[in-house]
């Protein structure tokens, strides 16, 4: 300790100076309390950090929850959405089918209506049958099958048979001095000539019995031969027009003649 009076230097626990006789001066207490001030508030901010912390942490951990619930709800709600829309694919898809009629025994116009009405496309293939001529007797896809709107059917129509010529048959009408064919029956005609026909009329792609049908006349009329083929019993005439070859024996079997 320093004494205040004669500056010297002497032990803490002199209530004196021994040098001069002053007395100690009294302790200073103030360097315990500034310790014991800084104490309380190291403790305080310590204090302070840990409930920081610990507010911290709640909250963080309330934000993941609501997060975690709320990526859940929405995977719900689009797993619900995804499940709605398929259903309604599905049931669009079962509204946009048909079930296809058995329309063997039809005729070619009757079936073709009833395809038109169930909005089905058609392909026609003609080809030899014992069924009636221009008649249904088969049909791709089958009858109740299940197609959808706006497929293709096929229908097979029956052809007309080829009719053998007979000597009454290939005989032309002698009605009318209009409607004598000389020679028609069995001679070969100058061409060219006219023919009357009636329906129907089955025009071929070339001069045979087995090539396939290049159209059909639904109506009676007047069309000029420009060229023959015979060949046996078979009779055939070539269109001016160039659309093909008709049966000339067919025609004659079914009221037509040669002018």
């Amino acid at each position: 300790m320093i004494c205040p009076n004669c500056k010297e230097n002497y032990p803490n626990q002199f209530n004196t100076c021994p040098n001069c006789g002053m007395p100690s001066p009294p302790p200073d207490n103030n360097n315990g309390r500034s310790n014991r001030i800084m104490l309380v508030l190291v403790c305080i901010l310590a204090g302070l950090l840990i409930a920081g912390a610990v507010v911290t942490l709640i909250v963080f951990s309330l934000s993941r929850g609501k997060s975690g619930e709320d990526t859940d709800s929405s995977t719900v709600q689009s797993t619900a959405a995804d499940t709605k829309a398929a259903a309604t694919t599905a049931a669009a898809t079962e509204d946009n089918k048909v079930l296809l009629p058995d329309l063997s025994g039809l005729s070619e116009d009757k079936a073709i209506e009833y395809l038109d009405k169930l909005g089905l496309k058609y392909d026609i293939l003609l080809a030899e049958n014992d069924a009636a001529a221009g008649t249904v007797f088969k049909q791709s896809p089958s009858a109740n099958d299940s197609v959808e709107k706006g497929s293709k059917v096929r229908l097979y129509i029956a052809k007309p048979k080829p009719v053998k010529p007979t000597a009454e048959a290939t005989k032309a009408p002698t009605a009318s001095p209009e409607t004598k064919a000389p020679g028609a029956d069995t001679q070969k005609n100058s061409v060219p000539y006219l023919i009357k026909v009636f329906p129907p009329v089955y025009i071929y792609a070339s001069p045979a019995a087995s090539s396939e049908i290049a159209m059909t006349l639904d109506g009676e009329g007047v069309y000029t031969i420009v060229e023959e083929k015979r060949a046996s019993s078979e009779w055939w005439g070539k269109l001016k027009s160039g659309a093909g070859w008709v049966n000339m024996n067919d025609i004659i079997a079914n009221g037509g003649y040669v002018m």
